[in-house]
Order: structure tokens, then sequence, then C-alpha cells
């Protein structure tokens, strides 16, 4: 749940960089964009990084993999 919080707050902060880029490629910037938009990006990118969710264990090589022989 934290991560995809995370993903749905770095989306949010890049779409509102991007609008400040935009702004002031028109000539006229809104800082505000900018202002709220880094720290989104910067917290949703920290949450996906830390409560990223665990890989998948590879079954590629099953066949040369010993097995445990029970006791």
């Amino acid at each position: 749940m934290r991560y995809k919080f995370g993903r749905f707050l770095l989306i949010i902060g890049l779409i509102g960089v991007f609008l400040f880029v935009a702004t002031d490629s028109a000539g006229d910037p809104v800082y505000s964009l900018f202002l709220l938009g880094t720290p989104l990006a910067l917290i949703g990118g920290t949450l996906m990084y830390r409560f990223r969710p665990q890989p998948q264990p590879s079954n590629r090589f099953r066949i040369f993999k010993r097995k445990k022989k029970k006791e």
C-alpha cells in the first residue's frame, strides 16, 4: 500500500515539476508548482524505494538445483 501511495506522490510531483518547466518556458513561471512538486516527488521516490516489493525467485535453472533430502 505504501509503495502505491509513493508512486502516486511521485507522479503528482513530476506533473507539478513538468508544469513548472512549461510555465517557465512560457515566460511566466509559477514557483508554487516547483515548491510543491519537488518535495512530493522526493517523498514518493523515497516511499517507493523503501517499500518496494520483494522480487519473485527465478525458476530458470531448477533442473540444476539439488533438492534437499528429507531425513
